[in-house]
Formats: structure tokens, C-alpha cells, sequence
């Protein structure tokens, strides 16, 4: 969280804590319930932070689960600017430029698991 605050996200550390499904970039869901699955902290009640971030998708490529590029792919003639799931309802967003994001606000919530 502290480096996220002082630096931004950074890409470069795709795959060092949940993997890469979509690419070597940094991940962003438009749903927070999306986003809280992959925050594997324990226990049964535990604090967590989020933040709520502007992202730049710009042009959007759909890639497979096992797309491992560490930027976007081609689509027609341009380059993609960032990866999604599922081009028409999009739940996960991979982005490959530390530019394309701004962490705006820091939410700290308690989760209970069932």
C-alpha cells in the first residue's frame, strides 16, 4: 500500500503475488467483489485495503487466460493500449504502462469471511 501511495502502480511486479492471466501488467476491475477475491489475507476477520483508481483502458484487445505478453496485443492494424476477460463486459482490465492509472482514493474496510 505505502509503495502504491508513493509511486503509483507499477507493472513490473505482474505476477509476484496472484499471477498473470491476461499479461504481465497491473490489474483493475470495475467490481470491488472482484477485486477483494484476490486479496488472499487471512483469518476470519481481517483488514483490508483497496483502492479506487482512474484507469486509461484506452483501445481494448479480449486476450485468452493464457495470454503472457507483456504488452498489448495487435488488433487490426493498432496496437491495443490494454488487455479485458470479455471485450463486451468487461470484470478484469490488465494495463502495461504506469501512466494509464492514478490510485485516487485508499478504502480500509474489515472483512468478515464466512
Amino acid at each position: 500500500v505505502d509503495g502504491i501511495c508513493r509511486r503509483g502502480f507499477d507493472w513490473r511486479l505482474a505476477g509476484s503475488s496472484v499471477g498473470c492471466k491476461y499479461g504481465k501488467g497491473s490489474y483493475f476491475s470495475p467490481d470491488p467483489k472482484y477485486a477483494n477475491h484476490y486479496n488472499k489475507t487471512g483469518g476470519t476477520c481481517t483488514v483490508r485495503h483497496m483502492f479506487l483508481a482512474r484507469v486509461l483502458a484506452g483501445r481494448t484487445a479480449q486476450v485468452e487466460e493464457s495470454y503472457s505478453g507483456n504488452r498489448p496485443p495487435v488488433v487490426g492494424n493498432d496496437e491495443a493500449d490494454s488487455c479485458v476477460d470479455n471485450y463486451l463486459d468487461p470484470s478484469v482490465y490488465c494495463i502495461f504502462e504506469s501512466a494509464q492509472a492514478l490510485p485516487e482514493y485508499l478504502i480500509t474496510y474489515i472483512f468478515f469471511n464466512e
